[in-house]
């Protein structure tokens, strides 16, 4: 049954709560956050669009049997997953069920599609005739202008599709008109990119860093401190210091900082819905998320689509 919609935010944890999969978000600069997330999840294939208007690092899981395709949508904030950037105009094939770090360094625009690897590999065989098979996952791939192009029209067509007239998604032939062009447009660009840096050197980070966040978790009032931490796991603070800056941007001392910060705030704070929440539902529609009270957040146009 086909779901749209798109949603404006005033929180980043109803933001973070309202994401299809599991993100674990920090913003990085002060100010008030806003956010959109724009979403369309056909038959075959989902799409997003996210859009942030502050830096932030988040500790995505990714749900199991999906393949996503990440990539920016403003020239001027890349995304930088497990210290690997992606500019505008490359994207990055992550795995079902895998977990990552991926951080901004400004306000951000990204979007994401996502399908099976049946579905993936199936296509590619059909349209390019002969034996088709995704690259590794965590690989960055730089598309060929042209294919760069369709795939990032067609994604926002879809968008604004959800935004301004998702009524028109109701329609089964736009449906699958819309479902077809973007998985062939995708096949295509990846069967022409040209392979760039992967993520597999940044293994090891990632671990520790679960680790730190595991430790800060289970008891974030009594946080040992960073050279405890670093005598119990065996790597050295300036490992600790160096994995931190690559991967999260930041500096250990104020990673446990703002990892204490929101589990006491969750400790202090009701367990209720999130306000800007949209349950799924069959329906396309367009929501804007309310405020603690009560109003709609205010939209400001601060980031490029």
């Amino acid at each position: 049954m086909l779901n749209c919609g798109s949603s404006t935010f005033a929180d980043a944890e109803d933001y973070e709560a309202a994401l299809p999969f599991d993100a674990d978000l920090l913003l990085l600069q002060p100010g008030h956050f806003l956010s959109r997330l724009t979403w369309i999840n056909l038959p075959r294939l989902g799409l997003l669009r996210g859009q942030e208007s502050l830096s932030r690092v988040a500790r995505v899981s990714l749900p199991l049997h999906r393949i996503f395709v990440i990539f920016p949508m403003d020239r001027a904030s890349p995304l930088i997953c497990d210290g690997v950037s992606v500019p505008w105009g490359d994207i990055m094939l992550r795995g079902p069920g895998e977990r990552f770090w991926q951080r901004t360094a400004a306000a951000s625009v990204w979007g994401a599609i996502s399908l099976t690897r049946s579905c993936l590999v199936s296509y590619g065989r059909t349209l390019i005739g002969r034996s088709f098979s995704p690259p590794s996952y965590g690989q960055v791939l730089r598309l060929a202008a042209g294919d760069r192009e369709d795939l990032l029209r067609l994604h926002s067509h879809a968008a604004r599709l959800a935004e301004t007239g998702p009524e028109r998604l109701a329609r089964p032939e736009i449906v699958r008109a819309l479902e077809h062009d973007v998985i062939a447009a995708l096949v295509t660009a990846i069967a022409d990119a040209d392979p760039r840096q992967g993520v597999t050197d940044g293994c090891h980070c990632c671990g520790l860093l679960v680790r730190l966040a595991d430790v800060i978790a289970t008891s974030p009032h009594h946080v040992p401190s960073i050279p405890q931490f670093c005598r119990a796991t065996g790597v050295s603070e300036r490992m600790l210091r160096t994995c931190c800056l690559n991967l999260l941007g930041i500096s250990p001392a104020r990673y446990i900082s703002l990892r204490q910060r929101k589990h006491l705030r969750h400790a202090w704070q009701p367990t209720q819905e999130p306000a800007g929440k949209v349950e799924a539902t069959g329906a396309c529609r367009s929501h804007r998320g309310a405020t603690a009270t009560g109003r709609p957040p205010v939209w400001r146009p601060c980031m490029r689509a």
